[in-house]
């Protein structure tokens, strides 16, 4: 070894900042072996894919919504043409505003309450739903890689120390009773 090698070795293996990157991101690599590195990549995988299927399902919901939006201005749009002949006329804008809600609100309860609509709406929320329980399945996985409680072992965790509290105040309110 050269002098400039053997003074660069003594940085790495001397230096207490270097060593506990070292300590860190070497246990890190570790927990990552080729196991739980898979079982990660794989929980990836598949939050990737319901993320795109939550997306797929939002778009179709936005379509429902978007032509019911179209057929309730259609109709608000009627509305207005036939008010002349009837003798009607706008008032204020907020009567403008409030015929044209009317008009769209009936054309999205339709839309919504329809077979497509009901179904569009499932899909979306199912996606949804699916979505986040892989993303907890992702956490999950990561969170066991690396050591870290998740938020189940945290509830579980506060639950146990809840009910431990409850207990002593019983014991300690039935020992003062005794005394």
């Amino acid at each position: 070894m050269t002098s400039e090698q053997t003074s660069l070795f003594e940085f790495w293996t001397s230096n207490p900042l270097v060593a506990g990157m070292e300590r860190t991101f070497g246990a890190l690599a570790d927990a990552f072996g080729w196991g739980p590195g898979r079982e990660l990549a794989y929980a990836w995988g598949e939050l990737i894919a319901a993320s795109a299927a939550r997306q797929g399902a939002q778009a179709e919901y936005l379509l429902t919504v978007t032509e019911a939006w179209r057929k309730g201005t259609e109709r608000f749009l009627e509305q207005l043409a036939q008010m002349p002949a009837q003798g009607e006329r706008v008032e204020s804008m907020v009567s403008l505003l409030r015929k044209w809600a009317s008009a769209v609100d009936a054309a999205m309860h339709e839309a919504m309450q329809s077979e497509q609509g009901l179904e569009v709406t499932a899909r979306l929320l199912r996606a949804a739903t699916h979505q986040r329980q892989q993303l907890q399945k992702a956490v999950g996985v990561a969170s066991d890689s690396l050591h870290m409680p998740t938020r189940a072992d945290v509830d579980e965790a506060y639950r146990e120390i809840q009910q431990l509290k409850r207990e002593i105040r019983s014991l300690k309110k039935a020992a003062r009773a005794e005394s």
